[in-house]
């Protein structure tokens, strides 16, 4: 059962008719418009560049030290004068703008260059996990012994080789390939979705005033649930938007009569094509759903999650259909 069959038995169950009519247009052997790939040589350098970028690495330089950098140094934290505990550390590594020290700490560090011993001057914050050094000012006695920058090498046949390339000409053909299929799958996947808004702009619908009237109103309660947690009122949102009370009506209105038109072309071509998911792929999709989210889906959710996931597997592949079946022109 998907959505729009929930909706029709939701109906049903108050006496309402919900008998929607579809009259599909021919859909295989549509006309489609490829344009073929194209790729500067300019583009195919930039990703070799990128691929540089994950075997940067630290060098030694001999120039004052910048946010990015990694520095090196000894330092001893006193307070009046005095040491205080773990207060003293050599040959610590730093990367400045990383706020790994107080604020201030690492800002002072910057503009100095390996060899220089200098001291600088910080405030602790109010709240901190040392108790003796709540909002206290300390000074710091520093030995800069290093100054290192994040150097990207260029691309070369070393790096072709750490890429799992026999040669840079080869990753070089492997990159251009890469981005070239990426561009055709792209427009693929406009291709369609052009293909599918044509069918459903195209099919004759005829659908029952219920279950347009039915599926505004939930539109409209969809849209109040995300107006109240934005914390805006319905007469905000319309003024926002140059909106009217009829003229929001019409809107959504319209979206529920798209919406089922697409939801009934979709379901008249997958049946007759039988692109119908069956439960175990529409399981494995819901699996896969729930690995890729962050938080827990409550369980009363889960059949309503199921039925949306069929409805996108259906929608994926009756898209895919039409192309597939599509003549280019």
């Amino acid at each position: 059962m998907n959505e729009l069959q929930y909706k029709k038995q939701f109906l049903l169950s108050a006496g309402k008719s919900v008998d929607a009519v579809c009259m599909l247009p021919p859909y295989v052997g549509l006309n489609v418009k490829r344009k073929a790939p194209v790729l500067g040589q300019r583009e195919v350098e930039l990703e070799l560049q990128r691929r540089c970028v994950r075997h940067a690495v630290y060098e030694s330089v001999d120039v004052p030290a910048a946010r990015g950098d990694l520095v090196n140094l000894d330092f001893l934290g006193l307070l009046d004068g005095q040491p205080f505990d773990d207060g003293k550390i050599e040959g610590f590594d730093l990367k400045l703008g990383s706020n790994t020290f107080v604020k201030g700490f690492e800002e002072q560090i910057m503009g100095r260059s390996a060899g220089e011993s200098f001291e600088i001057t910080v405030t602790f914050p109010e709240q901190y996990p040392a108790e003796e050094l709540c909002g206290r000012e300390a000074v710091f006695q520093i030995t800069l012994n290093d100054v290192r920058h994040l150097t990207v090498p260029a691309p070369s046949e070393e790096i072709a080789v750490k890429e799992g390339y026999p040669s840079l000409c080869e990753m070089a053909e492997a990159v251009r390939e890469q981005r070239l299929a990426k561009q055709r799958l792209e427009q693929d996947n406009k291709l369609q979705m052009e293909l599918l808004e044509r069918m459903i702009h195209t099919a004759q619908v005829d659908i029952p005033e219920a279950l347009l009237s039915f599926t505004a109103g939930r539109l409209r309660r969809q849209l109040k649930e995300q107006l109240t947690a934005r914390k805006l009122t319905m007469k905000q949102y319309l003024s926002r938007n140059d909106l009217t009370e009829a003229g929001l009506e019409n809107q959504l209105r319209q979206r529920a009569s798209d919406a089922i038109t697409k939801q009934l072309v979709v379901d008249a071509i997958s049946e007759r094509e039988q692109l119908v998911p069956t439960v175990q792929e529409v399981e494995d999709e819901f699996r896969q759903f729930l690995s890729g989210m962050s938080s827990k889906l409550p369980h009363q959710r889960y059949p309503q999650m199921k039925v949306l996931l069929k409805e996108k597997i259906c929608c994926r592949r009756v898209a895919r259909f039409l192309l597939e079946n599509s003549v280019e022109q």
